[in-house]
């Protein structure tokens, strides 16, 4: 047996079983299909994995992608490969883990895991990657990365909390626009303190705010949020600010706007949203640990969204569309950030507009449910 601080790891053939104190990562086998089902044929898991993989229908399915899974494994080098995570004291799979090269030039090597939502908030994901991640960075590879869609903010709470680095977003994995996490050697030390979150600066009273997006070679630039407020000190009128969002997909656009309005309201703990108007969005979404509430409400006008605070500070944004024009939208977010000004939605829309008509798209249409897209 070969050890490091509290890990143990048995060579067993040419497969490899991790332990830690709650967990047994080991090899899958055929007869783990109906537990592996449970996670990777749950809706709430196969969300995230799309397009690398779909969700698993039916137990004869799971069965054959273990098989595949298996044979892979067996002509991978170390220290790639998949496991099953395993309750030790029960003996009972509660989700998978890997390391895996990732594409297109399988040079990077991803690690990523994925529980059964009832095994959620036990600390069970950290547990398993930090004994998993150990284990590679023993194996004569330098660095190890996760990546993260931008709306799955329950996993980039996880990776950050467990001492990966956040680097910049990319879209050169999977044709896909990722966040990625960097772990190195040095990042196992425990004791060490969360790691950054994307950093956003100060927030200013009107001037927008701003995110960082570095591109997929990881140089920086400076991507304007797009959201304006009101001065504290300012009368309130039916808009508080105003928001440009790049679409009306709430896992994407929502994070950052709540981190926007932080400062303001102090910690968000409800957004209420239109419907007809923006994607399909969970219940409840963690962002920077706190849980946040989303209330699609059909009857809310679709031209805002009502972002609360765990007191009673509450914010109405105006949501100028993604298709606005440059000079509409910005004429909008002015208008809406205005002290003096104390109009309504519409009228601040379609205030751009010469005629009156908002021939730009500046107000937002309900989706048609035919033409719904996945993601």
């Amino acid at each position: 047996m070969i050890s490091w601080p509290g890990i143990g790891v048995h060579l067993l053939d040419t497969s490899t079983v991790l332990s830690s104190a709650r967990l047994t990562l080991r090899p899958w086998c055929g007869d783990d299909a109906p537990a592996a089902l449970e996670i990777y044929g749950n809706p709430s898991v196969a969300r995230w994995l799309s397009p690398v993989m779909n969700q698993v229908p039916d137990a004869a399915a799971m069965l054959l992608l273990l098989q595949q899974w298996m044979a892979e494994d067996a002509r991978m080098p170390s220290p790639a490969g998949r496991w099953a995570i395993e309750l030790t004291a029960e003996r009972r799979v509660i989700g998978g883990a890997l390391l895996l090269p990732l594409p297109p030039g399988n040079e990077d090597m991803e690690i990523g895991w994925h529980l059964r939502p009832d095994m959620w908030g036990n600390g069970y994901a950290s547990e398993a990657t930090f004994c998993l991640a150990e284990w590679a960075l023993s194996r004569d590879i330098d660095e190890i990365f996760a990546v993260v869609r931008p709306g799955n903010t329950h996993v980039a709470t996880s990776v950050r909390r467990n001492g990966m680095q956040w680097v910049g977003e990319t879209d050169k994995y999977f044709g896909l626009v990722l966040q990625v996490f960097r772990r190195r050697l040095a990042d196992l030390d425990r004791a060490a303190p969360e790691a950054e979150h994307p950093p956003f600066p100060q927030e200013l009273d009107v001037n927008p705010q701003w995110e960082w997006r570095p591109l997929a070679s990881l140089s920086v630039r400076r991507v304007p949020l797009r959201l304006t407020l009101k001065p504290s000190s300012s009368p309130t009128g039916e808009v508080d600010g105003g928001w440009w969002p790049r679409s009306m997909d709430p896992l994407a656009e929502f994070p950052a706007m709540i981190a926007g309005v932080t400062d303001r309201v102090g910690p968000v703990s409800r957004v209420a949203y239109n419907t007809e108007t923006w994607g399909d969005a969970p219940r409840d979404m963690v962002i920077d640990g706190e849980m946040v509430r989303l209330e699609g409400i059909r009857a809310l006008d679709p031209r805002t969204v009502f972002v609360s605070g765990r007191g009673w500070q509450r914010k109405t944004l105006l949501v100028v569309p993604p298709e606005a024009s440059e000079n509409t939208a910005q004429a909008a977010l002015t208008s809406a950030a205005s002290p003096g000004f104390r109009g309504g939605a519409e009228q601040i829309l379609l205030a751009g507009s010469t005629d009156g008509s908002a021939p730009d798209g500046t107000v937002p249409v309900p989706r048609s449910k035919s033409s719904e897209a996945g993601r």
